[in-house]
Parts: C-alpha cells; sequence; structure tokens
C-alpha cells in the first residue's frame, strides 16, 4: 500500500475545461424542428422524425447536465487539492 497521492493538477485543469467545452457545445446546438415534418413528405414518417427529434432534445439536456455536474465536480476536486497543497506548503515553511 503507498502512503502517496499524487494528482496531475494541469490535466485535472485540462478535464475539467474540456468537459465544459463539450457542455457548452451540446447545450448550444439549435433544436430546429420547423419544416422538417413536411420535409419528407409522408406523415407516418414526419411523425416519427418528430418523435426521434424530442427524444434526442431531451436526451440532450440529460447529457448537458451530467456534463455538467462532472465539469463542476472536477474542478472542485481540482481548486481543493490545490489548496490543501498551499496550506502543507505554508505549514512547511513554518517549520511545522
Amino acid at each position: 500500500m503507498s502512503s502517496e497521492l499524487r494528482l496531475d493538477l494541469p490535466a485535472m485543469k485540462r478535464l475539467w475545461g474540456d468537459l465544459l467545452h463539450v457542455s457548452l457545445a451540446f447545450s448550444s446546438i439549435p433544436y430546429e424542428e420547423a419544416g422538417l415534418q413536411e420535409a419528407v413528405g409522408n406523415p407516418h414518417l414526419a411523425a416519427r422524425v418528430h418523435e426521434f427529434s424530442d427524444g434526442w432534445r431531451n436526451r440532450r439536456e440529460v447529457i448537458v447536465q451530467s456534463l455538467d455536474s462532472i465539469w463542476h465536480a472536477c474542478r472542485a476536486i481540482q481548486a481543493t487539492f490545490e489548496d490543501v497543497d498551499t496550506e502543507l506548503a505554508r505549514v512547511l515553511d513554518q517549520g511545522g
């Protein structure tokens, strides 16, 4: 069993930044269904397109919420480890 704990803080910062970027990309996708149902020409197929579109929009909202939770957690982990590292360095510098 190791008594060492290491965390690559720059990598953690990149991770939550990348997750934030993906979340913003997903949340900025425009939801445009106008005219799509008419464009397919078949009423049954139009209904299926509408059903799929609604399902995707709902699923995308869940994905964005999940990504937001994860990047917030990663950011909190990074900040906590930075705070602990700073505090430990301060104590060691004071000879404690």
